[in-house]
This record gives C-alpha cells, sequence and structure tokens, in this order.
C-alpha cells in the first residue's frame, strides 16, 4: 500500500480486507465482522485440503483498508454512497473495528493504511479468492422488517427485552447477563418443568433494546425520564451484548428482531395474577390498558393515542409465570395465584375488559394451556402498569405491587410492574419459560 509513492504499509500472505462502512452499523456489526474475518475457513490446512482453516489458525497477517465506496450505489451512470458513514463518524468506526480486531487476534498481524487517503494497493490476490462479507443487519434486511417480514428467527429460545435506567452500569449488565444464563427456566431431558437453563439447552437469544421499559404513567401520559438513552445506553447496551457474548456460545446470540402478530395490529396482553388480587385491580388494569396512549395520533405524533382511540384489537393470554421469581437459579412461584381461584379473575378481566371496549375487538386464549406466542414487536416498546394494594406491617402502610400483565403490540407493548418489592438477589421474570425479558431492579442498582 503506497501513498504518493511512499510506502504504507504490507504484508505477506493473509487477507487484504476493504472495510467498507454503512450508516446504520453499530457494535454488534464490528464484533460480527471480526469474527468472521478471523474464523471463516479460507486457506488449506497443512494436509492440503482447501478451505479448512482460518487466518487465525494459521497466523498469517491481515491488512486493512477503507473503503467507502463498497456502498456506493449507481443513480443513472452516477454513483451515489448516501448509504455509507460519512466523516468523522466512520473514522471513529474504523478504528473501533481495528481495535476490535487486534484485541481478538495478535496485534503486530493487523496492519491498516491511513484513513481517508488516497492510496495505491498493490494485491496480489492468490486463487484469486475474493470472499463478500456482509454483517446481518443489512438496511435491505432493516425494510424488509419494516415490511412485515421476517428479519432474524431464532425458532425456539430466549427473547430479551433489554431496559436500561439512568443509574445502570457494567455491573448492573454483568448481574442481568449472569441471571439470564443461570437461570433454570425450561424443561430438563426428563421432561421436569424448570430445571434447566438456556446454556444446558444451548438455545438461542434474541437481544432487544428497549427504552421504554422504564416508560411511567402520568395520568394517560407516557413519560421516560428513567429511561438512559442516546450514546450511554448504547454504550452499556453494546457491553450487554459483549458480555452475553463472552459468557454464552456467541453464535447464539442475535440482535435483530422477528415481529409478527396474531392479532393483525393490536395489543397482547400477558395477565399475571398475585395471591392477593381481587376484581378490584382487574378493573383498575383494564382502565390503564385501555387509557393509556401508546399509540401515534392522526398526525403521526408518537404516544398520543389510545388502543380504543384507534380501534385495534386486544389478545389476552394468561401468564402465571409473571410472578416468577429466582431462588438462587430456581424459579419459585410462590406469590402466582393459580387453579381455579386465578381462572376466575382472569375471567372476570376478560368480561371487565368486554364491558369497557368493544367485545369483537378482545380475544383471549385458553387459560392455563401451554402455547407458543409469536409476537410482532414494532419498535418495540414495553410498558409496565401496575394496580397497588395497601398492606399494614408493623403499623406501617406501604405501597406494594399488584396484579399487573405485559401487554405487547404489533407495534408496542405495554406492561406493568411485576416484581414489586422482592428480596435481595431475586431477578425478574417476563414471559413463559420460553421468553425472557429483564425487568425492574431489585434495587436502585440491580436487574
Amino acid at each position: 500500500m503506497q501513498m504518493d509513492s511512499e510506502l504504507v504499509s504490507a504484508i505477506g500472505r493473509g487477507l487484504c480486507v476493504l472495510v467498507g462502512i454503512k450508516r446504520s452499523d453499530n457494535q454488534s456489526d464490528i464484533e460480527y465482522m471480526v469474527r468472521k474475518v478471523l474464523n471463516t475457513r479460507l486457506f488449506e490446512d497443512d494436509n492440503g485440503k482447501r478451505w479448512n482453516v482460518s487466518v487465525k489458525e494459521k497466523r498469517y497477517e491481515i491488512l486493512c483498508v477503507s473503503q467507502f465506496t463498497l456502498y456506493g450505489i449507481l443513480k443513472g451512470n452516477r454513483l451515489d454512497f448516501h448509504n455509507a458513514m460519512s466523516g468523522e463518524d466512520s473514522q471513529a468506526f474504523y478504528e473501533k473495528f481495528l481495535a476490535e480486531l487486534r484485541s481478538q487476534y495478535d496485534p503486530d498481524l493487523v496492519k491498516d493504511g491511513r484513513f481517508g487517503a488516497y492510496m495505491q494497493v498493490d494485491i496480489v490476490n492468490d486463487g484469486p479468492v475474493t470472499i463478500e462479507l456482509e454483517s446481518p443487519a443489512k438496511k435491505e434486511e432493516l425494510q424488509a422488517a419494516m415490511n412485515g417480514e421476517v428479519v432474524c428467527g431464532i425458532g425456539r429460545g430466549v427473547l430479551v427485552l433489554l431496559g436500561i435506567r439512568k443509574q445502570d452500569t457494567v455491573k448492573d449488565i454483568e448481574k442481568t447477563v449472569r441471571s439470564l444464563l443461570d437461570a433454570a427456566i425450561y424443561e430438563d431431558g426428563e421432561g421436569e418443568n424448570f430445571n434447566a437453563t438456556v446454556k444446558e439447552k444451548n438455545l438461542p437469544v434474541l437481544v432487544l433494546s428497549q427504552f421504554a421499559l422504564y416508560g411511567g404513567l402520568n395520568g394517560n401520559k407516557l413519560q421516560f425520564h428513567e429511561s438512559l438513552t442516546g450514546d450511554s445506553a448504547q454504550q452499556l447496551y453494546n457491553d450487554f451484548i459483549t458480555t452475553l457474548k463472552k459468557e454464552y456460545d456467541s453464535d447464539q446470540v442475535h440482535v435483530n428482531g422477528e415481529v409478527v402478530c396474531g392479532i393483525g395490529r393490536g395489543v397482547l396482553v400477558l395477565l399475571g395474577i398475585r395471591k392477593q388480587d381481587t376484581v378490584k385491580d382487574m378493573e383498575k388494569i383494564v382502565r390503564s390498558l385501555l387509557d393509556a396512549a401508546i399509540y401515534e395520533d392522526g398526525e403521526g405524533e408518537n404516544f398520543n393515542a389510545t388502543v380504543k382511540e384507534k380501534n385495534l384489537p386486544v389478545l389476552v393470554l394468561s401468564q402465571f409465570a409473571l410472578y416468577g421469581g429466582l431462588n438462587g437459579n430456581k424459579l419459585q412461584f410462590h406469590e402466582s395465584l393459580t387453579g381455579d381461584s386465578a381462572q376466575q379473575l382472569y375471567n372476570d378481566f376478560i368480561t371487565t375488559l368486554k364491558k369497557e371496549y368493544d367485545s369483537d375487538q378482545v380475544h383471549d386464549g385458553v387459560f392455563g394451556a401451554k402455547r407458543e406466542v409469536t409476537v410482532s414487536h414494532e419498535g418495540p416498546h414495553t410498558f409496565y402498569f401496575e394496580s397497588k394494594w395497601k398492606c399494614a406491617r408493623e403499623g406501617i402502610e406501604d405501597d406494594q405491587t399488584s396484579a399487573s400483565c405485559q401487554a405487547s403490540t404489533c407495534e408496542h407493548s405495554i406492561a406493568p410492574d411485576t416484581e414489586g418489592r422482592r428480596e435481595e438477589g431475586q431477578g425478574s421474570q417476563r414471559g413463559s419459560s420460553e421468553h425472557w425479558s429483564p425487568g425492574l431492579p431489585t434495587n436502585p442498582k440491580a436487574k
């Protein structure tokens, strides 16, 4: 590689990597590309078998060249580069790519040129062999998701809806990862429920950022003053992904979402009921569900119209596991109301909802039955609603979380606080044994 006849960088046998950076690229794209560059089997082994060992196994050199023209497209006969990340942002991103590559390999074997400079690159293409690698979150795939196509389907596995609060730190992220991987949320080989972890089952994990988890109602208006947003949230989200990939099989960790809802656009309510709940709690949850401004209005302003105003359907599923809590790595459900009493309150919820809304728009599953639920979760957004009850404890009244529901819509999700106040060290389960969603912290700095 030369610039103005000056030798800038050179390698022997190895890879010349032309790095294009797209506007939408993020840390997960860097991690994916580094992993593929280092581990893709492109070389012959010591026995002469082709396509059998990686550059890392051969300990060959890697020469990286920034290449914004890779994302050029033709408009007529003219090249357009609007898909490429521009200016200082792309330079910072490229430097992060190099840093990640060097951290995962011998840094002395990774060479690069001068970013943005006009250079002459002489490549001896052995073979010739040229491979195009694209990180999963391509623009076309993102557009496909917006058009209702499946972007990332993981089959059976864990869906993580990751909410981050302003006071959260890397330690909170690490604790959430440990809880996620160590919780016994699946059946074991003998069919005993809640006796095996996602690691033991070797199932995939799909992670979605979810700032709306820490949204709260002010009247019927949603506010997000507790949520961490922007670059700081992005950094902690990246830390979560990095930690999860480090502690688990990185190929089982996915960061793009499959989005489909069986009722069309509408609300999916996952209804959890506690032992102390009453009909009044059901009525309060129904009111919160119907009156919350969770949709965009006719002028496109977000969080300014209710499900009633949009006249969208509501699907209700019973969800006793919402009140499960971790005892070590074992799930316990001593707070959940089950059996005939739970079914009666569930029926009361459905009856009240049909009374307060268009009954033809209310749908429900079979109470207590095992189901497979596929959710089209646009946004995605998840909110918590809760009813309150008063208890006398040592003569002091204290607010506690009572009846709750997690409601997912084809565009948004609504969910109440399903934890209340729990003992230190207990985690939060959202959904069934096939879905995990981190919830509110058990103390101000632990999720």
